[in-house]
């Protein structure tokens, strides 16, 4: 008998020009839905074939043996959430078609190495978190006084050392000097962040200062109580000077 013949013709089943090599014919001719291709690598699909765009489909697009890889139409952006609270780190992103491990599609979270810390938690109080990430720290917590030093005096060139026991927010200073006998002073307060208020102290007075994350201070006093430079320090119960944190 004769024998057939040409090239073998793969079979595009989706028409998209590209021939699957397992199936195959012998003809002079390419028979209807054949083609002289055979480097399709699915043609089951008809969005793959060799060049076409990759898409987010679970499909190898572009025959390059890949799946979804990243540049892929439809892609999505994810972020890192390292402390695994569901909320992830805006500078960490990355496009895929799926969320990578350990990734989440929110951009929210203030402080990625803080699993209670995210958008709409709990703000616990007298800690330095911000819990409920919306820049401020123990709202809603009551102040707290931490006495320094109490009935006493004190001279110029003199420094008062206080431990608060744990880092805590600062934000007034009270200082109870010459409430006996009218005598001023001025003080520097330290803080463990290398920054210090000069204040102007007199009877039972208050001082609002710039909140600080603290837990050891120092009271050093500049001038003051006339002219033997000796001021006293809370002369009723009242105390010398302490701090409100919250």
């Amino acid at each position: 008998g004769r024998r057939p013949c040409g090239d073998p013709r793969p079979s595009p089943i989706y028409g998209d020009g590209y021939g699957d090599a397992g199936t195959s014919v012998v003809a002079c001719e390419a028979p209807s839905g054949y083609i002289g291709d055979d480097t399709d690598c699915d043609d089951d699909a008809e969005l793959s074939f060799p060049g076409a765009t990759e898409v987010c489909d679970a499909l190898d697009n572009d025959c390059d043996g890949d799946v979804d890889e990243e540049g892929a139409t439809g892609a999505s952006f994810w972020y890192a959430d390292v402390d695994g609270d569901g909320f992830g780190d805006a500078s960490t992103l990355t496009e895929a078609c799926n969320a990578p491990s350990g990734y989440t599609s929110d951009a929210t979270d203030c402080d990625d190495s803080e699993g209670t810390a995210y958008p709409g938690a709990t703000e616990d109080c007298y800690n330095d978190i911000d819990e409920d990430c919306d820049g401020e720290y123990s709202e809603g917590c009551a102040s707290t006084y931490v006495e320094c030093a109490g009935v006493g005096s004190m001279d110029t060139g003199q420094t008062y050392t206080c431990n608060l026991g744990a880092t805590v927010q600062v934000d007034t200073v009270f200082i109870h000097v010459g409430c006996n006998d009218g005598e001023t002073g001025s003080y520097t307060i330290s803080f463990d962040d290398g920054t210090s208020e000069t204040l102007d102290g007199s009877c039972n007075s208050t001082h609002s200062i710039s909140e600080r994350w603290t837990e050891n201070m120092s009271l050093y006093m500049n001038s003051g109580g006339g002219s033997d430079n000796h001021i006293s320090f809370g002369a009723d119960t009242t105390g010398g000077w302490g701090v409100y944190y919250r």
